[in-house]
């Protein structure tokens, strides 16, 4: 996650935890995760979001992907009738897996996100 926030200019974000985890992104971390960070857009104004997360086991890769894509699809329901930016950077969303690790990110350079965390395993 540092090498994200640090190189990429995002808006402000706001972390999420605890049984938050479980509303936004329909798993529970707990049962799922070794750890992660969940970050979403201070303002509403935002599509904006980073989650990188260390799955405890390999076997929990499809349900951690299913409810990152469902957070997606909500984000992108939520920009549909406004912000045609936003919507835009919603839609193009990226879920990206390197061994247990796997990102969720919404952003306005969803290149330079990838990067930054691939570059993180070299």
């Amino acid at each position: 996650m540092d090498n994200i926030t640090g190189d990429i200019e995002l808006p402000p974000l706001i972390e999420v935890s605890g049984d938050q985890i479980k509303d936004y992104y329909y798993f529970d971390g707990s049962e799922l995760l070794d750890g992660g960070v969940f970050k979403q857009a201070l303002m509403n104004t935002k599509a904006t979001e980073l989650v990188v997360v260390k799955l405890k086991s390999g076997e929990h890769y499809d349900a951690v992907k299913e409810g990152l894509t469902k957070r997606a699809e909500d984000i992108i329901k939520t920009f549909s009738t406004y912000l045609p930016d936003q919507h835009e950077d919603a839609k193009n969303y990226q879920i990206v897996r390197n061994g247990n690790y796997v990102m969720l990110s919404i952003s306005h350079d969803q290149d330079a996100v990838k990067k930054a965390f691939e570059a993180s395993f070299n």
